[in-house]
């Protein structure tokens, strides 16, 4: 499977940090999206807010650093 290409070689942690990223920015679209009741995509790169895509990817960064370490 594809899950043994990315264990073991650092990929895993570069994996972990895309997806909180990512996640934390979708959360901050449909987060306005709800409480604005518009649907903005420009806020899907727009840095500040909450959540924090930058603290979110850290702390993924670091966690999985320490899992894989």
């Amino acid at each position: 499977t594809w899950c043994r290409y990315i264990s073991g070689n650092g990929i895993e942690c570069l994996i972990a940090l895309i997806i909180a990223n990512q996640l934390a920015q979708w959360l901050k679209v449909l987060r306005l999206a709800y409480s604005s009741k518009s649907f903005n995509l420009s806020m899907l790169f727009a840095s500040g807010g909450m959540p924090s895509s930058h603290s979110s990817t850290v702390t993924a960064l670091a966690t999985s650093v320490g899992l894989v370490s």
